[in-house]
């Protein structure tokens, strides 16, 4: 402590010494139901509260558990360069997220809480700071305690939802479209989760955007008229919301009743084939690379549920047969 700050606390003895912001006052405060479960979103800044409203603000709440803790505190000035894509590290319980001196933060799955540290240069770019810090976290927490996630699109018909799993290429995000055209329920693109304490086979995801890669508007011409544009990551992607798409058959959970991993050909007609358990199991678990010990045991035991059943694959080139395909299979008519 410098000779001045030691006078300034002798003449002021009211006033407490703070330089580390330890007790920066949070006033900013609102409940957000990411997946249907609680994170209390607390922030000095109004800015932030606005984009944890357009990240999470569409889900309804399914969860009276209490709320995790997400604090994002705003400092410093508009000087400096912009924000790099963070580097994020886990060990056991513990997440750090690191971008520069300026931005960047820790999670403890122990207490279920999580603090950002940003200057209000990011808050020029709603994107960059959604993608990177505001959904990172949010969805690091929760999904830690309460979910298992799965690479995977989601579509149902009739109240049973089929999972269409597969590498990037596999074209998941463009089947459950043409599946969401024509008529079935739309539940997520290729960001899947399985509720961990549900008595069934419970998936969540979002089902209020699509995010197509840009030649996906050569398989559906009003894709055409929407823009490509960089996202936060640096990926060119068609973003929609599904309003846009007038697609009404929506649902942010389902029961789960097949698995499907797809293998896209140039040509031929859809079939489908059995799949290996112990392969779905194995792509399946890739997801699992943080978080407590207990959460990634129940995480697999979830998956481990969900496969203990007959997997599928389905080899399909057109995206028409391959509907037909998954319509008879939800229908039983397979």
């Amino acid at each position: 402590m410098s000779a001045d700050e030691s006078i300034l606390l002798e003449c002021t003895p009211d006033r407490v010494y703070d330089p580390l912001l330890r007790d920066l006052e949070l006033s900013c405060v609102q409940v957000f139901y990411p997946y249907g479960f609680p994170l209390k979103v607390s922030s000095n800044s109004p800015h932030i509260l606005a984009a944890a409203s357009k990240s999470f603000g569409h889900f309804e709440q399914v969860s009276n558990e209490p709320p995790l803790d997400l604090e994002v505190l705003v400092t410093g000035d508009n000087d400096g360069p912009e924000p790099i894509p963070p580097t994020i590290r886990t060990r056991r319980h513990l997440v750090t997220l690191s971008s520069d001196s300026g931005h960047f933060g820790s999670c403890d799955f122990e207490t279920g809480s999580a603090v950002l540290w940003l200057t209000p240069k990011i808050l020029q770019d709603q994107a960059r700071l959604r993608y990177f810090f505001l959904e990172t976290m949010g969805y690091l927490l929760v999904t830690e305690r309460y979910l298992a996630p799965v690479h995977a699109s989601c579509v149902a018909l009739n109240g049973s939802a089929v999972l269409l799993c597969g590498p990037s290429t596999a074209g998941k995000s463009t089947l459950a479209y043409a599946c969401a055209r024509r008529g079935f329920t739309y539940i997520s693109d290729d960001g899947s989760h399985l509720v961990r304490d549900a008595t069934d086979r419970v998936v969540t995801g979002n089902c209020n955007a699509f995010r197509f890669r840009p030649s996906a508007a050569t398989l559906f011409p009003e894709l055409g008229e929407l823009p490509a544009i960089r996202r936060a990551n640096g990926k060119m992607a068609i973003e929609v919301d599904v309003q846009t798409l007038g697609l009404t058959n929506l649902a942010n959970r389902c029961r789960v009743d097949h698995v499907v991993f797809l293998n896209r050909q140039p040509i031929g007609s859809a079939s489908l084939a059995s799949f290996p358990g112990d392969l779905a199991r194995a792509e399946m678990e890739m997801s699992y690379t943080y978080g407590r010990d207990q959460s990634i045991f129940e995480q697999r035991a979830a998956v481990g549920r969900l496969i203990d059943r007959d997997i599928v694959e389905l080899t399909y080139s057109d995206l028409d047969s391959a509907v037909d395909t998954l319509e008879n299979l939800l229908r039983g008519a397979l």
